[in-house]
C-alpha cells in the first residue's frame, strides 16, 4: 500500500523544484484588520477543503466507472486524518457518514456544509460547457470533455476555497484543497499532514505531473494534457484568493475561446506563455519519479509530520534523561 510504505527518510534529497518565471507578488492587504487572519492567531497547520457533489455515474476511460459508493469507500480514510477539514456536499447521507467517520476528533475539526450545485458559479457554467463539448470535432476524453457537470465539479474547487476565505472559516496559516478520493488505499493509523519544510509562503504548492511543453490553450485542451495535479494544492489565504480570482478569469476566457476541459488543463493554460492569461501568483512545483507521483505532495506533508513527531520525541527523551543527571 502506498502510504504504509513511507519510511523515515530525508526526503529533501528527492525534491525537484522549479520556479515559474513570474514576478514575485507582495502580500495583498485583502484581509487587513481581520483578527482571524492575523499572524498572532494563525497556527502553522493546514485546513483542508474538500467536496462531493452527486453527478451520478462517472465514466473514466474505457474500463472504469465511479459513483457515490466509490467515494463512500475512499472517504473512510479521513477517519485517520488529524487535520481540520471542511466538507461541502449536496448528499445528506454522505455528510452524515463523513461526520461519523471522524467522530473521535473534536467537533471543530470537521465542518460540513450542505449546499446545492446551483449555488455556485462553477455549476452555472454547465450549459456553456455542454455547448462546447457538443461540437462535432471536439475530442472526447472521458469524462473531462464529455461530461460537462464533471468539468463544473472540478472548477467548483476554486469557488469553495474563495467561500472559505471570504467567510473566515479558518484560523490556520495554510489552506489546501484536497480531493475527497485522494486517499485510495486503506489507512490503518492516525496521520497528520503538515506543510512541506521548504514551502514558500508567496507561492501555491502543486505536484508537477509532466514536463512542461509550450502549447497554446487549444492544444492543451484538445490533447487533455496535464502539467499540475489538481488533487491537492496548498497556499496561504492571501495568495489563494488572488489565485482563485485569476483562475475564474481564465475559465471564462477559455469559454469565450470556445474551448474547455477540467481544472488541470486550465492550470496548464494559466501558466503557458502562449495563453493570454497573466497569473499574479507563482507556483512551487514538486516532482518525483515515483509511480505514486500524483500523491507525492500528500506524502511530503505526511513525512514532514513524522519528522516533527520524531524530533519532539527526541527532545522529550533528552529533557527526561537530563532531569536524572
Amino acid at each position: 500500500m502506498r502510504n504504509s510504505d513511507i519510511k523515515f527518510l530525508d526526503i529533501s534529497h528527492y525534491y525537484m523544484i522549479w520556479e515559474n518565471q513570474v514576478e514575485e507578488p507582495s502580500p495583498p492587504n485583502l484581509l487587513e484588520g481581520s483578527t482571524e487572519y492575523s499572524s498572532q492567531t494563525q497556527s502553522k497547520e493546514i485546513t483542508f477543503v474538500t467536496a462531493y457533489f452527486n453527478l451520478g455515474k462517472i465514466v473514466k476511460g474505457p474500463f472504469k466507472t465511479f459513483n457515490t459508493q466509490s467515494y463512500y469507500k475512499w472517504m473512510k480514510n479521513y477517519a485517520f486524518m488529524n487535520n481540520n477539514i471542511i466538507l461541502f456536499t449536496d448528499v445528506e447521507d454522505l455528510a452524515t457518514k463523513f461526520k461519523l467517520e471522524r467522530f473521535h476528533f473534536p467537533d471543530h475539526m470537521t465542518r460540513i456544509f450542505l449546499k446545492k450545485q446551483n449555488e455556485f458559479w462553477a455549476f452555472g457554467l454547465k450549459q456553456k460547457i455542454e455547448k462546447i463539448y457538443n461540437q462535432p470535432d471536439y475530442p472526447k476524453w472521458y469524462p473531462n470533455t464529455v461530461m460537462a457537470s464533471y468539468s463544473c465539479a472540478m472548477h467548483v474547487k476554486y469557488d469553495l476555497l474563495k467561500k472559505v476565505i471570504k467567510e473566515k472559516l479558518i484560523n490556520t496559516k495554510y489552506l489546501a484543497w484536497i480531493d475527497l478520493g485522494y486517499f485510495r488505499g486503506n489507512e490503518k493509523g492516525i496521520f497528520t499532514l503538515q506543510p512541506p519544510q521548504n514551502i514558500k509562503d508567496d507561492h501555491i504548492a502543486f505536484v508537477q505531473i509532466d514536463k512542461f511543453v509550450d502549447m497554446t490553450p487549444k492544444q492543451i485542451m484538445f490533447s487533455n494534457s496535464v502539467f499540475l495535479a489538481g488533487g491537492l494544492f496548498i497556499g496561504r489565504h492571501e495568495y489563494l484568493l488572488l489565485f482563485v480570482e485569476d483562475y475564474k478569469k481564465a475559465v471564462e476566457g477559455l469559454i469565450t475561446m470556445n474551448i474547455m476541459n477540467t481544472d488541470q488543463q486550465v492550470l496548464y493554460c494559466m501558466y503557458s506563455p502562449k495563453s493570454p492569461f497573466q497569473p499574479r501568483v507563482p507556483i512551487q512545483r514538486y516532482y518525483s519519479q515515483s509511480r505514486w507521483l500524483w500523491f507525492y505532495l500528500g506524502d511530503i506533508c505526511r513525512e514532514n509530520s513524522l519528522f516533527s513527531l520524531r524530533n519532539k520525541t527526541k527532545l522529550r527523551d533528552f529533557i527526561a534523561s537530563s532531569i536524572f543527571l
